[in-house]
């Protein structure tokens, strides 16, 4: 949950409102006229979380927190706007997306 907390405090300043995010997601808050939730995805855990969001339906931007850069290509979450490592000690985030990663 820290690593939720973390990435949320990157957004904080733009969020009008946050609350606790349904299985799988931590947390979820309005920001910039979008929906976010913020998803954390433990290594093993990947299958688990795409069936989980194979059926959604929302049309929240997905913020996913990972332990390592080789579960991107485990992952198949819908409208993912950024994978996310987060460093525990320091708060230090690194965001990647997909173009990211093709170049």
């Amino acid at each position: 949950m820290m690593s939720a907390l973390w990435v949320f405090a990157d957004f904080s300043d733009k969020s009008e409102y946050h609350c606790v995010g349904e299985f799988p997601g931590k947390i979820l808050f309005f920001a910039d006229a979008s929906v976010f939730d913020i998803i954390y995805v433990s290594e093993g855990r990947e299958t688990l979380v795409n069936c989980a969001l194979m059926q959604s339906d929302d049309e929240s931007k997905r913020l996913v927190i990972i332990e390592n850069v080789e579960q991107i290509d485990k992952l198949s979450i819908p409208n993912t706007a950024a994978y996310c490592l987060v460093n525990q000690n320091s708060g230090e985030i690194q965001y990647f997306t997909i173009n990211d990663l093709e170049d």
